[in-house]
């Protein structure tokens, strides 16, 4: 999230996922895919002290990857870009 500080995602389960776009004039190729994902986040500086959320407390969360394609047969997507998943914790600007 900021330097000196880090994000701590625990316990997530992911609750549903949609395709919204698809990219095959990209190189590589890559698909855009919306996740709600419910999990325990929050934020502690480097030290462990807590800056912001609950460290029992899971909460819902909207993800937005895109994925691109690899040329390896055993990894053939890649995580290319993501939205902040420290987004909307509470105390967290």
């Amino acid at each position: 999230p900021s330097r000196g500080t880090r994000l701590v995602v625990r316990d997530a389960v992911l609750k549903s996922w949609e395709t919204t776009r698809l990219d095959l004039s990209r190189d590589p190729p890559a698909i855009e895919v919306t996740l709600d994902v419910e999990a325990v986040r929050y934020v502690v500086r480097d030290n462990g002290s807590p800056v912001a959320g609950n460290r029992t407390d899971a909460r819902r969360m909207a993800l937005t990857w895109v994925l691109e394609l690899t040329d390896s047969a055993r990894a053939p997507w890649r995580l290319a870009t993501s939205n902040n998943p420290a987004e909307a914790i509470p105390g967290w600007p």
